[in-house]
């Protein structure tokens, strides 16, 4: 995602913010001042930080207070925990949080909702209960794409063996596009999965 969709996707994510504060009218959102603590997966790639610049560029113009952090390595979920609790411990108003894991994530982002603070997904998806939105691709449809392109590059042949890299197993995301890939291959008759890793 480049820098602009991130930055308008971002904009749109705080305006929604906004909006859970009760704003009256446009001009006068309601968020001015809240503090909001955006967690990603990672730190270390473009993606991570064309978000982190586009929530800069909306906090700005919105007037919002914003931390953006993550673990240096996206299966560092224990990490990335401790930075769910220590923005509990803040008292933040608001966490958008992208999760590595569905499961593992879920004890730390449900005492931040039940410590009253709003807690948005974004990419990666979390198994709670009373989150306020989740923002992201249908990545079944996605892994389906996927797969019918791959059966449409091994076009004419009589069978069609596929491997598959996935880049996580533990989030919901990855999790989603397998099953999408998955399901569309075994509707193929000359196509099987060989391995998956």
């Amino acid at each position: 995602m480049n820098i602009k969709k991130t930055a308008a996707l971002l904009t749109l994510v705080f305006f929604l913010i906004a909006c859970l504060f009760g704003c009256a009218k446009t001009s006068d959102i309601g968020a001015e001042g809240k503090n909001v603590a955006i967690i990603t997966k990672g730190s270390d790639s473009d993606f991570w930080d064309d978000m982190k610049g586009g929530a800069l560029a909306a906090a700005n113009e919105f007037n919002i207070n914003v931390t953006v952090e993550g673990p240096e390595s996206e299966e560092d979920c224990d990490t990335q925990n401790e930075m769910i609790e220590n923005a509990v411990s803040r008292n933040v108003d608001v966490i958008i949080l992208s999760a590595i894991d569905y499961e593992k994530n879920a004890p730390s982002v449900q005492n931040a909702i039940d410590n009253g603070i709003k807690v948005i997904t974004v990419d990666s998806d979390v198994n709670v209960k009373g989150k306020e939105l989740f923002i992201g691709t249908d990545n079944i449809s996605a892994g389906e794409k996927a797969a019918k392109q791959a059966v449409e590059l091994c076009k004419g042949q009589k069978s069609i063996n596929i491997g598959i890299v996935n880049y996580s197993e533990n989030t919901e995301n990855g999790k989603q596009r397998l099953k999408g890939f998955t399901d569309y291959i075994g509707k193929i008759e000359n196509a099987k999965i060989v391995d998956t890793v």
